[in-house]
């Protein structure tokens, strides 16, 4: 499939600030905490210090910002805060 100029220019600036969420959660991501904690702290990075909306909240009806998995667990997983980070 062929993108126009707007399309590419729009997956630039959707890569762009994924790549900012990246960075922000190297400082945040540690043993002890919780995915649920990790998918607040997305959300609110995203919302309030980036100005923008999670792609994926509410899409299909998933009620999260991030899909999170710890170790061997299927990806697409969904953030708890009974799976923490060791």
């Amino acid at each position: 499939m062929i993108k126009s100029a707007e399309e590419i220019q729009r997956m630039s600036v959707a890569g762009a600030l994924t790549a900012k969420v990246l960075e922000a959660l190297d400082e945040v991501v540690r043993p002890g905490i919780s995915t649920a904690e990790i998918d607040r702290f997305c959300e609110r990075y995203i919302v309030d210090t980036l100005a923008a909306i999670p792609g994926s909240k509410g899409q299909y009806g998933y009620p999260f910002t991030v899909n999170t998995s710890v170790n061997e667990v299927v990806c697409h997983g969904w953030p708890s805060a009974q799976q923490i980070l060791r």
